[in-house]
């Protein structure tokens, strides 16, 4: 009798992207970022996803892969400048439910749904009972028009969602740079970490908020950048249950990530080994 493979440590769900830069195109999206990041971190990541059945996904190589078929993979062209970015999205891929996760994957110690563009169902958060469960809501607080021209929406629309994750990762970015609203999100999750790209991030946590300073770079490309500190966040959140401590590694991670290009961007074994003996000496 075939013995079934051991389940995931670490599973995200949500769509690979192929994103348009000026070198040509790149694989993105929160799975291929944030599965990177716990690989390099020791853990067996597994990724549900949805693309063309002939997409590269090789740079993934050591993670556990789900592709559900669709006609299309998500696509998006980032425009950076000054004043921030701006994105359009090119292509959709199909949703995913809660049917897309087979029964011996949901028994992950921790889940990271991590949407980019509507296709994660928030019904799957209650699909994984006894598992430590982290959002990356940004991809639910996207609309677009006609034209694939994304705007945001309001955080109350995911307000539910929000106090059922066990830690939640959002950039200032994500609420159009609204601390009022920072501070009412942080009222409706158990832990919450805002990302504020150089100027570090905030740990909201049982009414409290702490400010943790990032490292000082010479920032390349900031892409994905989010997502590494998510899953270092998620990680070491679950293994130490200090959000702060939790926060600054993150925070250090991603900045360094900032210096690199691409998804070569996340983190190296030796840079994660580095961090983990600054925050834990």
């Amino acid at each position: 009798m075939m013995r079934e493979p051991p389940s995931n440590d670490y599973l995200v769900i949500g769509h690979v992207a192929e994103d348009g830069t000026a070198e040509g195109p790149a694989l993105g999206g929160t799975v291929s970022y944030a599965g990177r990041t716990a690989l390099s971190m020791g853990y067996r990541v597994g990724v549900i996803t949805s693309c063309m059945e002939h997409f590269d996904l090789s740079l993934l190589e050591g993670i556990r892969l789900l592709r559900h078929p669709s006609k299309k993979t998500t696509a998006f062209e980032n425009i950076y400048s000054s004043m921030g970015r701006v994105q359009k999205i090119l292509a959709k891929a199909s949703s995913l439910g809660p049917d897309s996760v087979p029964p011996n994957w949901r028994s992950a110690k921790i889940v990271h749904l991590g949407p980019i563009a509507r296709e994660v169902d928030p019904a799957l958060i209650d699909h994984f009972p006894s598992t430590f469960i982290g959002i990356t809501p940004q991809g639910w607080l996207r609309r677009w028009d006609p034209s694939g021209h994304i705007h945001l929406i309001s955080w109350k629309t995911i307000k539910e969602i929000l106090v059922r994750a066990d830690a939640v990762v959002l950039s200032t970015e994500d609420i159009m740079n609204d601390e009022d609203a920072a501070q009412e999100i942080a009222q409706h999750c158990r832990v919450l970490a805002l990302t504020r790209a150089a100027q570090g991030a905030s740990i909201y946590w049982n009414g409290d908020r702490s400010d943790l300073p990032t490292l000082k770079v010479d920032e390349i490309d900031s892409t994905g950048a989010g997502d590494i500190f998510a899953a270092v966040f998620f990680i070491h959140y679950h293994e130490t249950g200090d959000p702060y401590a939790a926060g600054q590694a993150a925070n250090w991670v991603a900045s360094i990530s900032t210096t690199r290009k691409g998804i070569q961007s996340t983190p190296t074994v030796a840079e994660l080994e580095l961090i983990r003996n600054r925050i834990h000496p």
